[in-house]
């Protein structure tokens, strides 16, 4: 089976009125040197709502695994001589699988990917369109793509892909509610094709963009292949995601990683209101209604964990690692 990597159950409730949402290149393609912590799990396939000012609960997903993607450029990924016409890689898992792309101010054109377990290139001579711009409540787009890669004998991939906005509104993730995103749809019908066999594979997949932030908020996939369907989720794990200040200058940590005690260090720390920290499931492990400049932080296992700082209305939020 041949799965087409992708680096990118609702309840629906009453949700407040918004303006739609609409994505530019400027204020959704990535840009290199960003890094994001992506939560992964699985869903129970229900179909979130489309429509205006929707409020999409996901609050229930689970995680089974995280995912580091860091944007490089693609003559600092592996095999990126395969993937000629590409200007930015994605570096999945400190190499474990690169993806590889192009962004103008049309469209985003994937070229293809490197599995490098497997030592396989899979360059679309023939890119996917997996975006245009703008792209707003309404918008379609259908494309064909092509690719032939070698996995043991030559394989021949082709298959359309469609993408269509169907709604925007606010979601509510285990990490916090993330206003202001719009949610469309992507399809994948595509086969593999060799001298003696071909497979036919599907993906529904339902992605959350919010303008202004670079990777996907949160994702859905339903993959079909053999008549069996899996269901797969991932999300941004940045818990300010809904807030207008992502990240501050005004708070410094330090050490980065930290393996027992950490130092903060916030110029109006008078004005703090709530000290907390969670994982990247969105979970918290500290909290505190008083500002200190020292957490022992021992007592946490091995991994990304983001700490809060409620100042009146406003969260500063910075991301550290334990080690």
């Amino acid at each position: 089976m041949s799965k087409i990597y992708f680096f990118a159950a609702g309840i629906l409730v009453a949700g407040a009125l918004s303006a739609q949402p609409t994505l530019t290149q400027a204020n959704h393609a990535p840009t290199i040197g960003e890094t994001f912590t992506n939560v992964q799990g699985t869903w129970d396939g229900t179909i979130p709502a489309s429509g205006a000012n929707q409020t999409w609960d996901f609050s229930g997903l689970t995680m089974s695994s995280t995912q580091v993607l860091e944007y490089k450029a693609p003559v600092n990924c592996t095999a990126y001589m395969d993937f000629p016409g590409a200007t930015i890689g994605g570096d999945a898992d400190a190499g474990a699988t690169f993806s590889y792309s192009d962004y103008t101010s049309t469209q985003q054109e994937n070229y293809g990917y490197h599995i490098t377990s497997q030592g396989v290139s899979q360059f679309y001579n023939n890119p996917e369109v997996m975006m245009v711009y703008p792209f707003t409540m309404g918008t379609t787009n259908s494309d064909y793509f092509e690719s032939t890669f070698f996995s043991g004998v030559t394989w021949y991939r082709s298959g359309t892909t469609t993408i269509e906005a169907i709604g925007y509104g606010e979601v509510i993730l285990p990490t916090g509610t993330i206003s202001n995103v719009l949610l469309y749809k992507l399809e994948q019908d595509y086969q593999d094709s060799s001298t003696s066999l071909t497979n036919q594979y599907q993906s529904e997949i339902y992605l959350w963009a919010k303008p202004g932030y670079h990777n996907t908020v949160l994702g859905l996939t339903k993959f079909t292949f053999g008549g069996n369907s899996s269901y797969t989720s991932t999300y941004d794990s940045n818990p300010s995601l809904g807030n207008s200040e992502i990240e501050s200058t005004s708070l410094t940590i330090f050490p980065n990683p930290v393996e027992d005690v950490i130092n903060l260090n916030y110029s109006n720390s008078a004005d703090i209101t709530e000290v907390l920290i969670t994982n990247v499931a969105g979970q918290n492990v500290y909290s505190s209604q008083y500002f200190e400049n020292k957490i022992n932080l021992e007592h946490l296992i091995e991994g990304i964990y983001f700490i809060e700082l409620s100042v009146g209305e406003d969260k500063v939020v910075k991301k550290f690692v334990k080690k």
